[in-house]
C-alpha cells in the first residue's frame, strides 16, 4: 500500500489477486497505459513451544493450564485453516525440580520434552492436547524449580525451523514458583537460601535467570513467563 500511495496511485482503483507467495497488483494509469507491480507476501510461521510447570503446587492450576491449551490450540487450529493462516508447530516441555534433596524428589525431572513420534515439534494439536491432559501435579520439595534447566534443554534440543522472513520462535513458561538461580530472590525457608547463604545443592543447572536470558536473546526467541 505504501508503494502504491508514493506512486500516487488511488488504492480504489487498484485490482489484486493472490497466490501462494506473491501478490500481483495492476493498477490503471491513464488512457491505454497498464503497470504491474508483484509483492511478495510474508505469511506468519511460528514455532511455539510451552514449558509447563507440573510439581505439586499446581494443582489446581495444572487443570487451567488444559484448559488454557486446549482454547490457545482451538484459535491456532481456526488460524491454520483461515482466509490469514498462521504455519505453526508446537512443542511441549514438562519440569518439575532437581531429584535430589532438598530441592526435589527421587520421582522428579527437571527436564522433559515431549515426542510426537520421532518428532519433538508437531501441527497434531489432538495429541498435544492429550498429553498436556496426563500432566500430573505432583513433586517439588522446596519452593523454587528447574525452570532454567527446562528452558537450556529446550534451546540445545529442539529443532526449530531456519530463520526466514515472518518466523518467530516463541516460548512460553507458565508456573507458580521462582526459579533456582542466584539472581532471582528467595525468602527465609524457601529451600534456596537459609539466611545467610543460597543452598549450592540445588544449582544443578545454570546458576542465573541473565545466563538464560542471554541465551534467548541471542537465539531470537520471544520469551513469556506467566506465574500467578
Amino acid at each position: 500500500k505504501a508503494e502504491l500511495i508514493d506512486m500516487n496511485v488511488d488504492i480504489d482503483d487498484v485490482n489484486i489477486s493472490t497466490t501462494a507467495s506473491t501478490v500481483n497488483i495492476t493498477v490503471s494509469r491513464g488512457p491505454g497505459r497498464m503497470v504491474l507491480k508483484n509483492i511478495t507476501i510474508i505469511k506468519p510461521k511460528a514455532d511455539i513451544v510451552f514449558l509447563i510447570d507440573s510439581t505439586g503446587s499446581m494443582g489446581t492450576e495444572i487443570k487451567d493450564v488444559n484448559s488454557t491449551i486446549v482454547e490457545f490450540t482451538e484459535i491456532l487450529e481456526e488460524r491454520g485453516g483461515g482466509e490469514d493462516p498462521i504455519d505453526y508447530r508446537l512443542a511441549l516441555v514438562e519440569f518439575k525440580d532437581y531429584p535430589k534433596s532438598p530441592c526435589g524428589w527421587t520421582g522428579d525431572f527437571q527436564s522433559n520434552i515431549s515426542k510426537f513420534g520421532t518428532e519433538y515439534f508437531t501441527t497434531d494439536v489432538e495429541a498435544y492436547r492429550k498429553i498436556v491432559g496426563g500432566m500430573t501435579a505432583v513433586g517439588g520439595s522446596d519452593s523454587p524449580e528447574s525452570h532454567l534447566t527446562a528452558i537450556k534443554e529446550a534451546i540445545d534440543n529442539l529443532d526449530f525451523r531456519e530463520e526466514q522472513p515472518g518466523f518467530k520462535k516463541f516460548f512460553i513458561l507458565l508456573t507458580d514458583e521462582k526459579p533456582h538461580a542466584k539472581d532471582c530472590t528467595c525468602n527465609i525457608g524457601e529451600g534456596c537460601y537459609d539466611g545467610s547463604t543460597y543452598n549450592g545443592t540445588c544449582y544443578l543447572g545454570p546458576e542465573t535467570v541473565q545466563e538464560i536470558t542471554d541465551e534467548l536473546v541471542a537465539n531470537n526467541i520471544i520469551f513469556y513467563y506467566v506465574n500467578k
